[in-house]
């Protein structure tokens, strides 16, 4: 059959004046350029370029075809456009070229053009076999993404190179391209696939040369659609509710079932279905689990198969209280005690009633509390409890209820009496004392030295100090003074009676230090060590005040004291055989053993500061009152603290 060539209009020419004359010569005449073919679905499409200075109304273009049995060139006719639909040629190589032709009049010769470059045409042949199937998932534990198969015969068409993978949406008008695998493939897996959704497919055959465009077959359909797989049901949750495991989720499209699975060991094969159930069903409870924790997975499935990469999720169902018993411990408060709690629990959530019928959750506390405390209640209140072991939502079955009633209002306690304090071989105070109340929570114990204030050093609970308390924390060669009172939620008692007690002293060692300013050594007693080791810190002489800061707990240590830092007072505590000086930063003032006392009598702009982050403490006023002696030697600049004074 003669092929037919289809004029394609793509611009409306100008006309321009004629450009020719009598006599003009072929060479004359522009040739078209840029010449190219290439098949396109059941056509080849030509097209090139001309001058727009050169296009007249007499212009057309004569377009010749190869004839590969003749090794002739054939003229397929004349069109006036630049381009062109070749139909009906047969599969194969096609080459293609054209000229221009200037059709004469009056004494005017029709004049030609030279021809353009030749460019081939392919016509692919149509692929064949094309099938589409779902790359099905048979369990929901399965992993990877939802996949659509595309399988096709084998491409025989020698001028193919590759095989172009088209997929459109239901309700989409056009097909769009997603894969380009060559020809020699004969399958193709679509994993941009989205679930829930219904897809079209298509392939073609395509031939891709460098410098033009490709060349491509007629596309070959898939009959019908493909619906991919379910997603996984959202919001998935496995909550332990008493002894029962409550399953919930959100309904999801496109699905026929829901499917329950239960964790009964590990790998793919250790999960048991527990049941299956229509697609309109978002909540499943599970009764009478024994406790533990228990695993579960909730998948979709529809015709194509599975929701893959189902969710899981992990309940527990926790044991019931038991040992549960409450107690009136005071006037205002009530405490519950219970066995050990469930080990997967880390909660426990506390119930209670006035009238034994409706509870209310007042609180919950940690499993890791050794009791339960209900305070702020009124005295001589019955009230009823109930409490749960709990972890995230999880909730084991309520215990038994139990009740207990405050204690009448309270009064304050008697005082201690009979206190006595020994002396222990080990140099400490071991103090005992009577007991005649029957209401107090506990008791405070106090001390001082001769001159000193008392101050609290122990609070001790009834249930653990057994009337008896041992200080540890005492001088040698001191005396001291103590006194106990008991204290409940009324107030504190009067005081017991006082005791006195002095510790056994020392053999007083004579310790020298020897020290000099901008120098960060110091000897003691002959032994070179660093004043603030590890910091070079110097003493310093303040000009205006004529008096040495040092950073002073080397020192005090080095006579066998301790010091004490309280960041947020800003306050330095120090204490040595029986004395205790106390000095804020920026404060003129110090107490010694609780007498306020200016650091400076002559110069009250003396005072600690702090040098590049080092609290520095004036030196002679704080050795001295730890009863050495201070000289300063002009000649070498050396001060020396002995110890004790002479």
């Amino acid at each position: 059959m003669k092929n037919k060539i289809i004029a394609v209009v793509v611009s409306v020419f100008l006309v321009l004046p004629l450009l020719f004359v009598p006599g003009i010569a072929r060479a004359e005449v522009p040739v078209p350029t840029n010449f190219e073919a290439y098949g396109y679905g059941n056509y080849i499409n030509i097209q090139w370029e001309y001058p727009s200075s050169a296009k007249k109304k007499n212009l057309t273009f004569e377009v010749f075809e190869y004839n590969s049995g003749t090794k002739k060139w054939t003229s397929l006719g004349e069109i006036p456009n630049l381009q062109a639909s070749i139909q009906n040629a047969s599969p194969g190589k096609h080459v293609y070229k054209v000229r221009a032709k200037y059709e004469g009049t009056g004494i005017m010769p029709t004049v030609y053009s030279k021809f353009s470059n030749e460019d081939p045409g392919y016509m692919l042949s149509k692929p064949t076999g094309l099938k589409v199937s779902i790359s099905k998932f048979t369990s929901p534990f399965a992993k990877g993404s939802p996949g659509v198969t595309i399988k096709w015969d084998s491409i025989t068409d020698q001028w193919a190179t590759h095989v172009g993978i088209y997929r459109k949406k239901t309700g989409e008008n056009d097909f769009h391209l997603i894969g380009k695998p060559k020809k020699s493939s004969k399958s193709f897996i679509d994993i941009t696939a989205q679930s829930n959704t219904e897809y079209a497919y298509g392939i073609l055959l395509m031939r891709k040369e460098t410098g033009k465009k490709s060349d491509y077959s007629p596309l070959e359909e898939q009959n019908g659609t493909i619906l991919t797989y379910p997603d996984p049901p959202k919001n998935f949750k496995a909550v332990g509710k008493g002894n029962d495991v409550v399953l919930t989720w959100n309904r999801q499209a496109n699905c026929d079932n829901i499917a329950v699975y239960e964790k009964t060991s590990s790998g793919i094969l250790g999960w048991k279905l527990v049941k299956q159930m229509s697609n309109m069903v978002v909540k499943l409870t599970i009764k009478n689990k024994t406790p533990g924790k228990y695993t579960y997975l909730v998948a979709a499935f529809n015709k194509s198969g599975n929701s893959p990469n189902a969710p899981t999720q992990t309940a527990y169902v926790l044991k019931k209280p038991t040992g549960v018993k409450a107690e009136g411990y005071s006037a205002q408060e009530i405490r519950i005690r219970y066995n050990t709690p469930d080990t997967n629990a880390n909660k426990i959530k506390i119930y209670w009633s006035t009238d034994n019928k409706k509870f209310s959750l007042i609180g919950s506390i940690s499993t890791s509390s050794s009791f339960i405390k209900v305070t702020g209640l009124e005295p001589d209140t019955k009230r009823y409890f109930k409490i749960s072991f709990t972890r995230g939502e999880n909730e084991s079955p309520l215990s038994d209820v139990v009740s207990a009633k405050t204690k009448a209002e309270i009064t304050v306690p008697n005082a201690p009496s009979n206190f006595t304090a020994i002396l222990s071989n080990s140099n400490t105070v071991i103090l005992k004392w009577k007991d005649n109340a029957n209401n107090e929570r506990g008791f405070i114990v106090e001390r001082k030295t001769k001159n000193g204030n008392y101050e609290k050093i122990a609070t001790l609970y009834t249930e653990t100090c057994n009337m008896m308390y041992t200080d540890s924390s005492v001088q040698p060669g001191t005396t001291y003074y103590y006194r106990a009172k008991a204290f409940n939620e009324k107030g504190n008692s009067d005081y017991s009676n006082e005791v006195s007690i002095t510790t056994k002293s020392q053999a007083t060692k004579r310790i020298e230090i020897k020290l000099q300013p901008d120098n960060e050594m110091m000897l003691v007693n002959g032994a070179q060590q660093e004043i603030d080791p590890g910091r070079g810190t110097k003493p310093v002489i303040i000009p205006k005040w004529g008096r040495t800061v040092v950073p002073i707990r080397a020192i005090v240590e080095a006579l066998g004291g301790t010091i004490e830092w309280d960041g947020v007072a800003r306050k330095v505590t120090i204490k040595f055989n029986g004395n205790i000086i106390e000095l804020w930063i920026d404060n003129p003032k110090a107490r010694v053993n609780g007498q306020p006392k200016w650091i400076d009598e002559n110069n009250h702009d003396v005072k600690p500061i702090i040098v590049n982050s080092r609290t520095m403490l004036p030196l002679r006023f704080v050795t001295e009152n730890l009863g050495c002696n201070v000289d300063w030697d002009p000649k070498t600049r050396t001060i020396t603290i002995t110890y004790p004074a002479s």
